[in-house]
Order: C-alpha cells, then structure tokens, then sequence
C-alpha cells in the first residue's frame, strides 16, 4: 500500500543546533499515528516540520518529508500554504492558536473557507453546520454567533478540530491536543478525532506525552526520546513486546486501576547540546554501559512491523 506521508532520514532543528535526528516513519491513508514521549523529547520540533509553517524557526537540515510522494520541503511558500489548507490539518494544544479571541465563531471559520476557495456566505454556513452535525456538537448556530471567550475549553478544542477539517483534508496534525483538557472532555475529543478517521477516511498524526490515550487511538506508536525515534511499530507489538528501556518506562508510569503505583523514571532527559552520539538514555537505564554512552544506536527491525533502537535488547 502506498504511504501517504512518509519522513525519511530527517534532521530538524533550530539554526545549527539540532534538536530531532534521523526520524523514520510512514503513514497510510486513514491511519493514525502516536508519537510519544516526555516534554523536551523533540515531538512538537518534528510536527512543526512536517507543517512547513514560516514563522516556527524550525529548519529541516537533512532527510524528506514526503506527502503522496511530494517532498513537501521544495514547495514555494505559496504552494505550501495551498497544501496545508486543503491537503494537511492543524490542531494545536491550545485553541487560542486557531481562534481569534475578538472575531465571532462563524467569521473565522468563513475566512478560513475563502481564503481557499471562492463561497457564498450562505454556502460556507451551510457547510459548517453541516461539519459540526457530523462531529456531534449541538446547537451550531449559537456556537457560530458565539465569541471563543464564552465557550468552554473543551468547547473551542472541538471548535479547533472543526475548523481544521473544514477543508476534509486528507492529512489532520494534532500537536497535544487533549492535554489541558479534563478526563472527561479528553475522551469526547478522542472519540470525535477517531469519528474524522472513520467517516472522511483522514490520517491523523498525533503528538502527545500520554501513553494511555496513545494505546486508545493510535494504529502505530513512535516512541521519541531526546530528539530519536527509539521504537516504532504496530500498536499491539509496540505495548506487548516492546524493547526499548524508554518504552517499558513509560507504561510503567501509566496510573492502573488494581492499585499499583505507577514507576517514575530517575534523573532527567539530556540536553539537545549534550547528545552528541551513543544513547541518549544510557544514563537513565538499568542496561546503561560505557559503550552505550559511545555506540551509535540505529532503528533496527526486531519483527514484522517492529523497529527499535537499543543494543541489550537486541542481543548485540
């Protein structure tokens, strides 16, 4: 099956320092894609390039970023600008980044529709309401008349999610966003970003530090550590036979329902200036050695659909 967003090779950063190396990954039309890991670990510094935005400082150094086998890298601004209106869409962590406080629901998601594309008014309205029905939010003509101020977090989050579909991309971006939501709008969210795959057929490449939404949604998991993909795979094999150190870590640290406490990590993730070569982890792991600090750790398939970066768990 052909991917529809594949990354080949990357090297991201800002200026000269580099911050994501060597991240490898694909993603086939209506499939989503978990990536994971603590603050700091390079995941939103990745989802940034993948976006092309202008103004995010972020620079790809090396490697592809490919989408149906464009490489989204040679796009003049204009035609990158194109592509993330009607090809890719954005959700971001904090809704202010989509919504414009002092403008009207209806009015941002009208501008949005014609900056693409000429519509009516009436027309563009018609489609919205429409779009809002198929995501179950009620009443849409008092969340259109309303201002984002006197709606609910949770409320502009799934207004955010609507107005990057407006377009049904093929390609949906979400970069945390369900992390300052409460338990329970967080599942709404899920559920309705689950709904875009199921319905429009829509890839979803999702950023987060929560393992257990991950496991909820994802059809493949990547595990980030200081700026690596240090295992990626199917979710079942990711969860079940899971190699690298990091990634036990972090189910380890998911809260469970027979009582046990979760196994918080000791010390602290290096900075993007002290990872030179070697594993960025070795010094958190139980498996750490001199020659983990020095050896360069590569993605290396352990099974079908299975890839991970860590010299003890792969015998080598």
């Amino acid at each position: 099956m052909n991917n529809l967003l594949e990354v080949s090779h990357l090297d991201v950063g800002y200026g000269k320092t580099t911050i994501v190396r060597d991240a490898r990954f694909a993603v086939q039309k209506g499939e989503i894609l978990g990536i994971v890991g603590e603050s700091g670990s390079g995941k939103s510094t990745l989802l940034k390039a993948i976006m092309q935005l202008d103004d995010t400082g972020v620079t790809v150094q090396s490697g592809r970023i490919s989408f149906q086998g464009q490489n989204l890298t040679s796009l003049s601004n204009e035609e990158k600008r194109a592509f993330r209106g009607n090809k890719m869409g954005v959700v971001f962590q904090n809704p202010g980044s989509s919504l414009n406080p002092l403008r009207r629901v209806k009015k941002q998601f009208i501008e949005t529709m014609q900056s693409h594309v000429k519509i009516d008014k009436k027309t563009a309205e018609s489609r919205i309401l429409e779009l809002l029905e198929k995501l179950n939010l009620q009443d849409g003509q008092r969340i259109l008349n309303s201002y984002p101020y006197e709606l609910s977090g949770g409320m502009n989050q799934r207004i955010a999610l609507a107005l990057a579909m407006i377009k049904e991309p093929e390609l949906l971006l979400a970069d945390e966003p369900t992390s300052a939501l409460d338990v329970t709008v967080q599942a709404q969210v899920v559920e309705e970003m689950l709904k875009l795959r199921d319905r429009f057929g829509t890839s979803i490449v999702m950023i987060t530090h929560n393992m257990g939404i991950v496991s909820k949604m994802a059809d493949k998991i990547a595990v980030m550590y200081a700026g690596r993909i240090v295992e990626y795979g199917e979710k079942a094999e990711v969860i079940k036979n899971h190699c690298h150190p990091y990634t036990r870590a972090l189910l380890e640290a998911i809260p469970r329902l027979d009582g046990k406490r979760p196994v918080g990590l000791p010390g602290r993730p290096p900075t993007f200036h002290e990872v030179k070569c070697g594993c960025g982890f070795a010094s958190r792991c139980i498996h750490g050695c001199e020659q983990c600090k020095t050896r360069e750790q590569q993605l290396i398939p352990v099974a079908e659909n299975h890839w991970s970066c860590c010299s003890h768990a792969l015998g080598v």
